[in-house]
């Protein structure tokens, strides 16, 4: 039992497993020895020392495992030092023995013997407490196992997700860019342009709480889909090169829509923290003005997403 518990603080050399073995060997041959030509209270006094200090060792290496944050050790260390008191105790009792000859374990005192007993049951508990912490700790283990699967299943689906989002987002980017050269450049820089202004607005202490790390990678990753609505617009509208009627205007200022639901339909597993959300808003508010007077919804003031705020400057900058 004390090698058990010494090995579960550190691997055991082949030297240290051979001693043990090697003690029981002359163990065995002196106890023959005594069986032969000593006296009953002989035997019984060198299995009982032998006895005691295996138990010394095993409560030390269980006070250390309980250093080393082993946890549910309490009944295993509790049995373990009641043994070796109980071994004490019968080692003094065999001073009040009459060594007489032919003396056997069935002529023990009756004090001997429930001393022999007691120390019998302590045993089992000791091996009961053993068998019990083992199967818990085995049982830690395997949840502790368990959770780091899932941990690992968990990073790897949100991997899974993220690679798709970003597919996603390059078919989006691709799409929008398409629709003529002016409008693929004025995505690259707007993108730019939008984080410069979140870092500037944070750098300069507003919207400290909202403009964190992610926030801002997540606006870098979502500025060039604001005019992904566009693709909705004849092209006799988006790429007329002189001014718009008003009905022409008012089939261009549908984009904000068209981008938001195109966005909203893509059906990805996004949270609202997420970087299709995030386009979701800019899409679909990147037109409104501070005063009202902006589309597709007329916001005023802090109703418009502060996304959508960023890159409404960074959009009228660029233009």
């Amino acid at each position: 039992m004390a090698l058990f518990c010494h090995f579960q603080r550190k691997p055991n050399a082949r030297k240290f497993r051979l001693l043990p073995l090697l003690t029981l060997v002359i163990y065995w041959f002196v106890f023959e020895y005594l069986r032969q030509r000593g006296a009953f209270t002989e035997r019984v006094f060198i299995t009982l020392a032998i006895c005691s200090l295996c138990l010394v060792w095993q409560l030390a290496e269980l006070c250390l495992l309980g250093k080393l944050q082993f946890k549910n050790l309490q009944l295993f260390i509790f049995s373990t030092f009641i043994e070796l008191v109980l071994a004490f105790a019968r080692l003094g009792a065999l001073f009040f023995y009459e060594n007489k000859p032919g003396m056997t374990l069935y002529d023990e005192p009756i004090v001997a013997s429930l001393l022999r007993w007691s120390w019998f049951a302590f045993t089992v508990i000791s091996y009961v407490a053993l068998i019990g912490y083992w199967i818990k700790r085995l049982a830690t283990e395997k949840s502790e196992v368990m959770m780091e699967n899932n941990e690992i299943k968990v990073e790897l689906a949100y991997k899974k997700a993220e690679k798709a989002e970003l597919r996603l987002l390059a078919s989006l980017n691709a799409l929008a860019k398409a629709r003529d050269n002016e409008t693929g450049n004025h995505i690259i820089r707007t993108q730019s342009y939008v984080k410069a202004l979140a870092l500037r607005l944070r750098m300069d202490g507003h919207y400290t709480e909202s403009l964190s790390d992610e926030f801002i990678e997540l606006l870098f990753k979502a500025a060039p889909l604001h005019d992904i609505g566009k693709i909705g617009i004849p092209d006799y509208i988006l790429l007329k090169k002189g001014p718009l009627t008003d009905q022409e205007w008012e089939i261009m200022k549908t984009h904000a829509l068209i981008g938001e639901s195109v966005l909203s339909a893509s059906e990805v597993d996004d949270s609202e923290h997420g970087v299709v959300e995030k386009a979701i808003k800019i899409a679909g508010g990147h037109h409104e003005k501070w005063d009202g007077t902006g589309y597709p919804r007329g916001l005023v003031g802090e109703a418009i997403p502060l996304s959508a705020r960023i890159m409404a400057l960074a959009d009228m900058y660029d233009a």
